[in-house]
């Protein structure tokens, strides 16, 4: 009501009402009060300008900027401090630092707040260097700091990497204002960021207080300098984790390769009633990315959903990406179709996404339509792009974008762009044509891999001359022996059916030098004697059930083989082998030998609190996958802790089947006179079918269904329990 009243307000009340309007964000209303205001001839003042300007910075309007910088000086309040704080603020929401240095210049008297602004000013722009000079100069003109600019000299000196300053400023706290903790995390952060990572942990030891943000800050600059370990003692020394921190731990795991952990970690932050944001559906996407975990994905996706998280260009881009390396790329134009505002990342992601999936077509037509979308590719969109062209056999296409790269777009081609068009050259037969692209390059590039890819293409093409010519060319080049070449040029005599010369190739790789690496992988093997009929059941119970279910957390069968004497079961193998040897390991304990305490010691230190649960937490979808998703059911009837077996990430694999049961959809309960399995424990559907349940306890029949499900939740927790707590069974 009170905007519809303002065309005879005076200007008192104007400001008023704009100062109302701009704290509520409805700059367009401020700008039409604003506009009126001059239409009746009055004259802003310095309670005008500020809350003007800022509604132009927050709505980008450029040249109304201008316009109301030149009413700023025509009225003579271009000298006001707030209104010039102000001016420089707006060019620093529209990106112009150069205007508002031209403001803090034209100034007569330069006020502290001023030298602040004008440091923010450059850093919010990305110009650091220049915000260290005028921290510099601030300091041989006199100027007297107060917190809120050593915090801001603090930031520039991060961000520019000019520990030289940031010290001085470290050294000049110290003496002047004792450790304020904003500026306490200015500091560290500075030292974080530029890898003085001892200097950091120094810093932080001496802080009288921390927060949230300290620790931050810590475990992000160990993440990032890849060192996990430290990372994590900090983030668990930490006892009020926020989402940041909780982000920050996951996004480390994620950059390094930890890729289970940082789900692990997810789960851990939902239990705590964390709520990720989109940054941490972001991280967590990139994961699920990297391990082509769809269901993790996917489920992830749900939940951003449920959550009523908009899908903007950047989580937009996560979902592309993830969908599109777990070869769901249908899914990901489902979601590029619905995304709004699509910047170059969406549509570079959603273009390699269908060059990888071998969808060149549609790739090069989405690529067409983001030049019409008037949307500048990067490089790595021609990436995307020539990788559609190899993957089609688009030679000509190839070449016209390679040029248009150089030429319309002005991207200097790097090696992975030529490595695409050497790879569609080659492909095509013009074998001739890539080895004048390779020879063409500039010499600051390293050409030994278009070799090679080259020479792969000339197996391919049975071009032996060429082969021998390219040998020659690397042999030349590279000093060092290379046993990648050796292996090509032998295949390709191979292949021509010449045998003599393929034999006089492998033979120089006798030379412990010009040896390739050999390649090798571990398999765990069960052997067994000759068995009863019980046990030969039992066995092969084991075989039928490993041959038929697929998990990450059940063990994996590679093969089975069954003779009259003796009969083997071949797994993956397990590094930490079984759960049971972590807990109790009598073996280490026995005869009390110094040794063995400090090697049981060591078991115990590496199987910490996070490990244990990640443990147990890891064991449930591999009994969960058995019991609900199985076609038909699997019962595992001898939960155990030396059933559950670990990698070398200590990722829990159910294992030993040989009791296990399966279940048909049609089965009729069984009557069970013998408990078969581990002493202490039942497998729920035998509990539930059991003759014991069904004379003394036939009313529960009627509830079977419900009964089964909570018991095996009570089973599960028992196991939890022994593998968590390192409890023993009774018994």
């Amino acid at each position: 009501m009170a905007t519809t009243c303002h065309h005879a307000m005076p200007l008192r009340d104007c400001n008023v009402l704009i100062r109302t309007l701009a704290r509520r964000g409805s700059f367009s209303r401020v700008m039409a009060v604003y506009y009126d205001l001059r239409a009746r001839g009055l004259a802003a003042d310095s309670y005008t300008y500020p809350f003007v300007l800022r509604a132009i910075g927050t709505m980008k309007l450029s040249v109304e900027g201008r316009k109301v910088h030149a009413a700023a000086v025509k009225t003579g309040f271009r000298w006001d401090a707030y209104t010039a704080c102000s001016l420089m603020e707006m060019y620093t929401m529209l990106g112009r630092a150069d205007s508002a240095r031209r403001v803090f210049d034209e100034m007569p008297q330069r006020f502290l707040v001023l030298w602040n602004m004008m440091m923010r000013c450059y850093i919010r722009c990305g110009r650091f260097t220049a915000a260290v000079a005028l921290a510099v100069q601030m300091e041989s003109g006199g100027a007297t700091p107060d917190r809120v600019t050593l915090v801001t000299a603090v930031t520039a000196c991060s961000r520019a990497g000019d520990l030289n300053l940031g010290r001085r400023i470290h050294s000049y706290m110290d003496g002047v204002f004792g450790f304020s903790l904003p500026v306490a995390n200015a500091l560290l952060d500075m030292y974080t960021k530029n890898g003085y990572l001892e200097e950091a942990v120094k810093m932080f030891e001496q802080m009288p207080e921390r927060n949230i943000i300290s620790w931050t800050i810590l475990v992000s600059g160990y993440g990032i300098a890849g060192q996990l370990d430290k990372a994590r003692v900090f983030f668990y020394q930490c006892t009020q984790k926020d989402l940041i921190l909780w982000t920050s731990m996951i996004n480390a795991c994620v950059q390094h390769g930890s890729f289970e952990e940082a789900l692990i970690l997810f789960r851990d932050m939902q239990l705590q009633r964390v709520e990720p944001d989109k940054f941490t559906v972001v991280t967590l996407l990139t994961c699920c990315a990297n391990i082509g975990a769809l269901d993790q994905g996917e489920w992830i996706h749900q939940y951003a959903e449920s959550r009523n998280m908009k899908i903007d260009a950047v989580l937009g881009t996560a979902l592309i990406e993830m969908y599109s390396k777990c070869g769901h790329v249908d899914k990901s134009l489902q979601i590029f179709g619905r995304m709004q505002g699509k910047d170059a990342a969406a549509w570079t992601a959603i273009i390699c996404g269908l060059a990888t999936n071998g969808q060149a077509s549609k790739a090069l037509e989405l690529f067409e339509e983001m030049q019409r979308s008037k949307t500048k590719p990067d490089g790595i969109t021609f990436i995307g792009v020539l990788s559609a062209c190899c993957h089609g056999g688009l030679v000509d296409e190839g070449q016209r974008y390679f040029q248009a790269m150089k030429e319309v777009y002005h991207i200097e081609p790097r090696i992975e762009h030529y490595s695409c068009l050497v790879n569609l050259l080659g492909h095509a037969g013009l074998l001739y044509e890539a080895e004048k692209l390779i020879t063409d390059m500039p010499v600051n590039n390293d050409t030994m891999p278009l070799f090679g890819a080259l020479l792969t293409a000339c197996k391919a093409n049975g071009n032996v001359e060429m082969s021998e010519w390219l040998t020659k060319r690397i042999a030349k080049e590279d000093c060092s022996p290379n046993p990648d070449v050796n292996v090509l040029m032998s295949n390709v005599y191979a292949t021509a059916s010449r045998w003599e010369e393929a034999i006089r190739v492998r033979s120089k790789m006798t030379n412990p030098a010009v040896k390739k690496t050999a390649g090798c992988s571990m398999i765990e093997i069960r052997t067994t004697g000759k068995l009863d009929g019980k046990l030969e059941r039992e066995f092969e119970s084991e075989a039928d059930i490993l041959d038929n279910v697929r998990h990450n957390n059940i063990i994996r069968l590679l093969c089975c083989l069954s003779g009259a004497e003796a009969k083997l079961l071949v797994y993956d193998y397990m590094d930490n082998e079984s759960l049971d040897k972590w807990l109790h390991d009598d073996a280490l304990a026995a005869g009390g030998h110094p040794m063995a305490a400090r090697a049981r010691s060591a078991r115990r230190q590496r199987l910490d609190w996070p490990t244990r649960l990640k443990v147990v937490v890891g064991a449930a979808p591999g009994l969960c996958y058995m019991h609900h998703e199985c076609v038909p059911p699997i019962v595992h009837r001898d939960v155990k802790t030396s059933n559950i077996l670990l990698d070398s990430e200590f990722q829990a694999k159910v294992a030993d089947f040989g009791l296990a049961r399966m279940l048909a959809q049609a089965e009729a309960p069984e009557t069970m006179s013998v408990v078969a399995g581990s002493f202490g424990y039942m497998a729920p559907v035998d509990f539930i079918s059991s003759h014991f349940l069904s004379v003394r306890f036939w009313p529960l029949q009627i509830a079977r269904t419900g009964l089964l499900s909570k018991l095996r939740f009570h089973f599960f927790w028992i196991n939890l329990k022994l593998g968590f707590l390192g409890e023993r069974r009774v018994g």
